[in-house]
């Protein structure tokens, strides 16, 4: 079982910590739709009609208690779209793609929360990886990787929920290798809230290659179940990659516009690019063709409206090189401060997508 919105608190919907049983529920989930239920001063406050968020019903205070869990985090998306980007998505680490290894990397906490983008974690303390228990009466060497979708902005390590070592990402640098290695983010959307729009998009580059594709595909931004339009179209299912090699990708997306300033209704794909400076990606959407230079989006992003002025639109994001989105880094903890001491690590990215990874508990 895997207690959900927790930050409501007891009575209320969220979580009674003195009723939690860590075998029935090995991970807890800090992230959803709902908002953050990592500490009742952190990103992502609840807002639900459900109520505000509580301390005691936080990741922060059940760890506090002693309680021990690994975190999920899962969309609670009443639009019914698996995956729905930016509400949350657990991240496992099983030996295979299997049911039974994935439930048994569950059962073990080897699994981290994100909110949308597909950062990549590894968190050590010592030789325990994240979600494991370990012994060490001295110094204790920490260590993390963590390989983004977007410039990382902050990265914090905590020890028994308050920051160890709290790091910024890297600032832009003043010479940039050619060719380089960057990630270019392609969002679609925007328009009328109430029109229904079909995208059938190419990506090409003119010289070089890409890497990965990370999708970051919506469903309806609804938050009642009866609040949802009908079903775009009888095809399943309304996003997907039709075709991809090193040089193109397709796709095909349906969105309508933002029902809400504050609340997106856009998609979106991530581009991984290994070119020289001077390629050029070109774009084939609904029948319009568009180019962009690599060494331009360096600059900054660009965008375009399909059909004139408060139509649909594309943003390319700004390219973001390797540098801006990898990080490695070791230190050492010099000692205990209490019988069982608690590591666990968030990070934030510059477009407030996050990541927390599970906890690592360390005896005297």
């Amino acid at each position: 079982m895997i207690p959900h919105h927790i930050g409501y608190g007891p009575g209320q919907r969220g979580i009674d910590w003195d009723h939690f049983d860590a075998h029935r529920s090995p991970v807890v989930e800090i992230f959803s739709g709902h908002g953050s239920s990592e500490r009742d001063g952190g990103p992502y406050p609840m807002y639900h009609t459900m109520g505000p968020r509580s301390h005691r019903g936080t990741v922060a205070h059940g760890l506090a208690l002693g309680k021990r869990f690994g975190f999920v985090a899962g969309t609670d998306h009443h639009g019914g779209y698996p995956g729905h980007y930016g509400e949350g998505r657990t991240a496992v680490y099983a030996q295979e793609l299997t049911r039974a290894s994935l439930w048994e990397a569950l059962r073990a906490r080897r699994c981290y929360a994100v909110t949308g983008d597909k950062i990549e974690l590894e968190f050590f303390v010592d030789d325990a990886f994240m979600g494991e228990e370990t012994a060490g009466s001295g110094r204790r060497e920490v260590r993390l990787g963590i390989r983004g979708s977007d410039v990382l902005d902050r990265i914090v390590v905590v020890k028994n929920n308050r920051p160890l070592r709290r790091v910024f990402g890297p600032a832009p640098g003043e010479k940039l290798p050619d060719p380089l290695q960057a990630k270019v983010r392609l969002e679609w959307g925007w328009g009328d809230k109430n029109e229904l729009v079909r995208w059938d998009g190419e990506a090409r580059l003119s010289v070089g290659e890409i890497l990965s594709v990370e999708p970051c595909f919506s469903g309806e931004p609804v938050l009642a179940p009866d609040d949802a339009h009908e079903a775009p179209t009888d095809e399943s299912p309304i996003h997907g990659l039709t075709a991809q090699d090193e040089r193109s990708v397709r796709w095909f997306s349906h969105t309508r516009g933002n029902p809400h300033p504050f609340l997106r209704g856009t998609s979106a794909l991530v581009l991984e690019l290994s070119a020289p400076q001077r390629t050029e990606l070109e774009l084939e959407l609904n029948g319009r063709q568009y180019r962009f230079r690599l060494e331009d989006l360096l600059e900054g992003s660009r965008s375009v409206f399909l059909r004139g002025w408060r139509s649909e639109a594309l943003l390319v994001h700004r390219a973001v090189p390797a540098y801006r989105y990898n990080l490695e880094l070791a230190f050492e903890d010099p000692e205990p401060e209490q019988e069982v001491d608690v590591y666990t690590l968030r990070v934030a990215q510059e477009n407030d997508q996050w990541a927390w990874a599970s906890p690592i508990w360390v005896a005297s």
